[in-house]
């Protein structure tokens, strides 16, 4: 998406997206009170891509190697006590 497009220009786009499974849309919130849903705004959005793997398949091969390097992660439930 273009830096200060409109939502309405990708409003398909987004539901197709978000309908196939492939990313989650993250809503502004206008207050942070309940009922969340009545307090969102639809214009303002982030997409979260919901598959990892589909979020470093799309990054340049020097990003990926990074993110491969980096990926052990120490479990508290493996250390020794």
């Amino acid at each position: 998406m273009a830096r200060g497009a409109r939502s309405r220009e990708y409003a398909g786009t987004v539901e197709w997206l978000e309908d196939a499974g492939i990313v989650n849309v993250c809503y502004c919130l206008d207050q942070l009170s309940l009922p969340l849903k009545g307090n969102y705004n639809p214009k303002m959005f982030k997409l979260y891509f919901s598959d990892t793997g589909l979020l470093v398949a799309s990054l340049d091969e020097e990003s990926q190697a990074d993110i491969r390097v980096n990926i052990v992660i120490q479990c508290p439930c493996d250390s020794q006590t």
